[in-house]
């Protein structure tokens, strides 16, 4: 599966930020959250699990990928109300939920092309089929979603011309400066490097919203911000030529693909290209 090929880089974290903050931008999915979720006290634990809750999905069998979206599903069933401008919400919308996943599926996306460089178009159809498998385990309707990765693309566009810089969406955008400290790192070092690091991935995450959205968001492109943008694509491009295809990989995919009896790629050219 080429999902999984994809799933297995570290890269899909990067586009978490973007996904979350599409999210929350969607006018009804943002007071969905504002009224019924904690991720807005804990966003990047939530990105974390929505991640998990990705892979578990992408390397789950057929019924266990139909398990996990009934328990998501059951988890979700009770939220629903009215957004600040009256129109009524509810979580299991199928519209709503599909555009949730849009955002996921385009997040892996994204990154891969601005660390890696373009994707290719029959890799792209093979992801997106899959992609639509994922989408019918949730319990997301045929219709939801658009069958071929172009249309998807066309979609997604107009889709995201709807998208506001609501309130959970500027939170969240502002929880980019406080970033976690990662696993190992004193806290006095992280302190120092933390603002350097936010800006990175407020940079990094601007690059992947629509441009309106994120002057909305207060964000503005200066040529230093461009010029810091290259350079982070550029390092990365090269750490991901240069590392051993098992380093690439994230460590929970590593135990996914290896609960799977699958071998683990160990080249290069075994990754998406």
């Amino acid at each position: 599966m080429v999902t999984w090929q994809m799933a297995a880089l570290g890269l899909p974290l990067l586009g978490g930020g973007a996904a979350l903050i599409l999210q929350a931008a969607d006018p009804q999915v943002g007071a969905g959250i504002a009224g019924h979720s904690r991720y807005l006290d804990g966003p990047w634990q939530r990105l974390e699990r929505t991640l998990a809750v990705y892979r578990s999905l992408v390397y789950a069998t057929e019924e266990e990928a139909a398990e996990i979206g009934g328990r998501l599903r059951a988890r979700h069933a009770g939220i629903e109300g009215a957004g600040p401008d009256g129109r009524p919400y509810r979580a299991l919308d199928d519209q709503l939920m599909a555009w949730v996943h849009a955002t996921l599926a385009m997040g892996v996306i994204s990154s891969l092309r601005a660390f890696r460089g373009d994707v290719s178009a029959g890799a792209l159809d093979a992801y997106w089929r899959e992609q639509l498998r994922l989408a019918a385990a949730l319990g997301i309707s045929a219709g939801a979603l658009p069958g071929s990765w172009p249309a998807f693309e066309a979609w997604f566009e107009e889709r995201a011309a709807g998208l506001r810089a609501t309130p959970a969406a500027q939170q969240l955008w502002s929880d980019l400066r406080r970033l976690p400290a990662p696993a190992g790192v004193p806290g006095p070092a992280w302190a120092l490097a933390r603002p350097f690091a936010g800006a990175a991935v407020r940079a990094i995450t601007a690059a992947q919203l629509p441009p309106a959205l994120a002057a909305g968001l207060g964000f503005a492109w200066t040529p230093a911000r461009r010029a810091r943008l290259m350079a982070l694509r550029a390092a990365g491009h090269l750490l991901l030529r240069a590392a051993p295809a098992r380093l690439r990989m994230s460590g929970a995919s590593r135990r996914k693909w290896a609960q799977s009896g699958r071998p683990i790629p160990r080249r290069r050219r075994q990754l998406p290209a």
